[in-house]
């Protein structure tokens, strides 16, 4: 019966565009064929995110095929309606071949939205709630919107799934599922670590604060290599990156890498004696269980969604949130005190292991297909 089921996971952006969900979408497309699902992709064809290109493009991805979309780019309005893009509406008849269809990531609606009289079984995976809930909360169409778009809801993670709630969606239609990680990929190697390397991975915004960090190093005593792992889609911000660089470059090394590849991003985790986690909003943090899954110690801000994977003192270490003088105070703190922090980087591993395995997270995700599958079929 699960072999009979072909899955559409659909997503705004995909690789070369790097980012959690993009990689998170990639993972499950790979991990359900393996379970003997056959599984696609679908997105918009942009090799930078709400710049896309009037051209259809498919190609195979390591098991699956991505369909790339042309689309064109829509003048941002005064009010956020979610609508970045205006595709090619022909993307519809390859979307009606499939058996279950899976939104991903809730800062676009165009896919949901232009799929809604698609008639089949619909989930809609909310990934980046915490930083979009206030826009959804103060638009009334917004909110009637997402609750019709959909028969099944995912949020990666409590805080997600009480927000999905807040917005209108009923409990029973909502399910939690962390986003998994591949313990055989994503694992120590403690002959690589190297002493006074601290890691930190995301994009370059405001809100996943790198200059938090950044300020952070002026507190320490000990001369540090800081390597900045993420895309950049701001410049003006980049620019700000740029100029705090070069006001600590007396003292500290501080790499820009760009966005890298999961096969060297791994090496970066393994390298790190410590990997910074300094945003202001998460949903959901992959950065957090992929430094966990190679036993690298974590120092975090102290807010929801890193909450539910990191324990302060007892598998990382958590600040206020933009406090740079306590971020470099828990960063010091583990320099001076390696068997500490490989400790924290012990009990990481097995936080992941029993809470964050790709392997549980595959089989939830199949169970929610086969029970949104049923619930479609029986309205």
């Amino acid at each position: 019966m699960v072999r009979a089921l072909r899955i559409l996971q659909i997503t705004p952006s995909y690789d070369p565009i790097i980012g959690g969900a993009e990689t998170d979408v990639k993972r499950l497309a790979i991990g359900l064929n393996l379970c003997g699902l056959e599984t696609d992709v679908m997105t918009f064809n942009m090799s930078r995110k709400w710049r896309p290109g009037w051209r259809s493009d498919v190609s195979r991805d390591q098991g699956h095929i991505v369909f790339r979309i042309p689309a064109l780019g829509l003048p941002r309005l005064r009010f956020d309606f979610k609508l970045h893009v205006l595709p090619n509406p022909r993307f519809l008849r390859q979307v009606a071949k499939y058996d279950v269809l899976h939104f991903n990531d809730d800062v676009d609606l165009t896919f949901p939205v232009l799929c809604h009289f698609v008639n089949r079984p619909k989930v809609f995976h909310a990934r980046t709630l915490p930083s979009t809930f206030d826009s959804y909360r103060n638009n009334g169409l917004l909110k009637r919107l997402l609750a019709k778009i959909a028969d099944i809801y995912i949020g990666n993670s409590k805080n997600t799934c009480n927000l999905l709630t807040l917005l209108g969606i009923v409990p029973e239609r909502v399910r939690l599922l962390y986003t998994g990680i591949d313990l055989q990929t994503f694992m120590p190697n403690e002959k690589e670590r190297v002493s006074g390397l601290i890691l930190f991975v995301g994009r370059l915004a405001y809100v996943k604060g790198v200059h938090v960090l950044l300020k952070s190093l002026g507190s320490l005593r000990d001369h540090v290599t800081v390597a900045i792992v993420g895309p950049s889609y701001n410049d003006e911000y980049s620019r700000t990156l740029l100029e705090l660089k070069e006001k600590l470059a007396h003292k500290h090394r501080i790499m820009f890498l760009g966005g890298l590849r999961r096969e060297e991003l791994v090496g970066w985790y393994q390298r790190a004696s410590i990997c910074v986690c300094p945003s202001f909003s998460e949903s959901f943090s992959n950065i957090c269980t992929e430094a966990f899954a190679c036993a690298t110690p974590v120092v975090a801000s102290d807010i929801e969604g890193y909450r539910e994977i990191v324990t302060n003192a007892e598998n990382g270490i958590l600040v206020p949130p933009g406090d740079y003088h306590e971020l470099g105070k828990a960063v010091q703190y583990l320099i001076d005190n390696p068997k500490t922090a490989r400790r924290l980087g012990e009990r990481g591993r097995m936080t992941v292991r029993q809470s964050f395995d790709a392997n549980v997270t595959i089989k939830k995700l199949i169970s929610i297909y086969m029970e949104t599958a049923a619930l479609h079929n029986a309205g």
